[in-house]
């Protein structure tokens, strides 16, 4: 079955680099409360937990802020989930500063796609991506 992925905010971070699948509004709460102001004041989003699951992409600490991530596929099958994350750069012709930043992407997806906490794939431009998931209920 696809899954449908609504974005909802993408920008450079500091969060580390993995997937975190938020379930609860009370889980919800607690991966914000580790993020700096900065990030929680932009990130106000107000999932409906009932029917909705958010994940927290983070890709590999890169000096490149222009980097635009978006999920190209998202597939369940069984007790699986195929996540293909696309990242393509914006910054054409500017330099890397010198902080490294995490792109980030957060999106919404129904939960009965995240059911039961099923195995996550996960490829990055189309290789294999081995960052950590997570699972916050």
């Amino acid at each position: 079955m696809d899954v449908d992925i609504t974005p909802a905010w993408q920008g450079p971070t500091r969060l580390p680099e993995g997937v975190t699948v938020v379930g609860s509004a009370a889980a919800w709460e607690r991966v914000r409360g580790t993020w700096t102001e900065p990030l929680r004041s932009r990130v106000s989003l107000q999932p409906s937990f009932d029917r909705d699951v958010v994940l927290v992409l983070a890709g590999a600490e890169t000096g490149d802020l222009g980097l635009v991530l978006r999920v190209s596929r998202a597939v369940r099958n069984g007790d699986g989930v195929a996540l293909d994350v696309v990242a393509e750069s914006k910054n054409v012709g500017m330099p890397a500063p010198s902080a490294m930043n995490h792109p980030t992407l957060i999106v919404t997806a129904p939960a009965a796609g995240f059911a039961d906490d099923p195995r996550i794939a996960l490829t990055w431009n189309g290789k294999a991506w081995t960052a950590p998931v997570r699972y916050e209920r």
